[in-house]
């Protein structure tokens, strides 16, 4: 079987798992070990259906507000404490995977959305992220760190003329990767 512009398909993988390797070598991330739970009895959040159920639960009683950083979609993001984390702090984590997904592309890693992209190309971003930010490792199964792929992924994605500045110049546009 070979891929649609015709490099087989064994050759794709192959320099897709080298790509990956030199990635986590260069750059030195490393997936840290999984938390327990009942070492951080207050970080509220664990599973992802704990915090879709928590979103449910306030939004009928009306409790969101809709100030940026303490909107619905950052309230998921809690320190150890269980306390939400800082408007500058959820910046910053925005910031490094902006960076790790330029960096990604820099190695030739093909992007796509969560929902398509691969297991070695997501485990990669979330070692990444949760080496460098440890609110993204209070939870269950990487969620918090898939997340922040969900949320952001598309908008760092989109073409100059969709965010508005048609006139300005992408210096990231190059990072669609296809092999």
């Amino acid at each position: 079987m070979s891929s649609a512009v015709g490099i087989p398909a064994g050759l794709v993988t192959g320099l897709l798992e080298f790509n990956l390797d030199q990635l986590y070598k260069r750059t030195h991330a490393v997936m840290p070990q999984p938390l327990e739970q009942t070492a951080y009895p207050t970080s509220v959040f664990w599973k992802e259906k704990d915090w879709e159920d928590w979103v449910k639960r306030e939004k009928e009683k009306g409790k969101f507000k809709r100030t940026r950083g303490e909107g619905v979609n950052s309230s998921w993001m809690v320190n150890a404490d269980g306390e939400r984390v800082d408007l500058d702090q959820q910046q910053r984590i925005l910031g490094e995977a902006r960076r790790t997904w330029n960096t990604m592309t820099t190695f030739q890693i093909p992007l796509t959305t969560h929902r398509w992209a691969s297991v070695p190309i997501l485990d990669y971003f979330r070692a990444r992220m949760e080496s460098k930010f440890p609110e993204l490792q209070l939870c269950a199964d990487h969620w918090k760190a898939d997340r922040v792929w969900k949320e952001n992924y598309s908008s760092w994605n989109k073409p100059p003329e969709q965010e508005g500045e048609p006139t300005k110049v992408n210096m990231f546009q190059s990072h669609k990767s296809t092999f």
